[in-house]
């Protein structure tokens, strides 16, 4: 980080560091990812919803996250997707086999620990849990702006010029003076 800093650094030597660092083999086991998840679900759901329903129901839950997280290392095409199939797995989860009338909270605190590795997931399973419920127009919103935002952020990554690869071109060239701010007229 300090060389990146330097003005004189030789970018393409920091651009091939990277690209080296990019390909190396993980520092940690693949399995220690999935319970890096289980064990960040269990203690939060506890600052969430501190009952043993919670407990419980947030390791079941983040079971089922950590194997779509190693699911997706595996296969790239299925990484893109992770945080809606975590979100429909969680939900069906909770909908399927905890009781509405037993949950202390409601059962969008049991969805939520989960899917906070997926920072899109958790209002994905809130919006699943409306549309359940029967709130049609509340739940409908929230999935189709959820669903819609994270695929722009995914198509934008996908198009983005550093993609191909450190290039003089691909590099943001950095003014000599601040840009102009123009606010808006109304």
């Amino acid at each position: 980080m300090q060389q990146a800093k330097d003005p004189d650094a030789d970018l393409d030597a920091l651009s091939r560091e990277i690209a080296a660092i990019s390909v190396s083999p993980p520092i940690y086991a693949e399995w220690m990812k999935a319970l890096g998840i289980v064990l960040f679900t269990i203690g939060f759901s506890v600052n969430v919803q501190g009952t043993w329903q919670g407990v419980g129901s947030a390791a079941l839950t983040a079971l089922a996250v950590g194997a779509i997280v190693m699911l997706g290392d595996r296969i790239p095409r299925v990484s893109v997707t992770e945080p809606f199939v975590a979100a429909i797995a969680v939900s069906l989860i909770v909908l399927l086999l905890v009781d509405p009338a037993t949950v202390d909270g409601g059962a969008i605190l049991l969805m939520v620990p989960a899917l906070f590795f997926f920072i899109p997931g958790d209002v994905l399973s809130a919006s699943m849990y409306q549309l359940a419920a029967g709130r049609i127009t509340v739940g409908a919103t929230q999935f189709v702006s959820r669903s819609s935002s994270s695929t722009s952020v995914w198509y934008s990554v996908r198009c983005s010029p550093g993609r191909k690869g450190p290039s003089s071109s691909a590099r943001p060239q950095h003014p000599s003076s601040p840009p102009s701010f123009r606010g808006w007229d109304g």
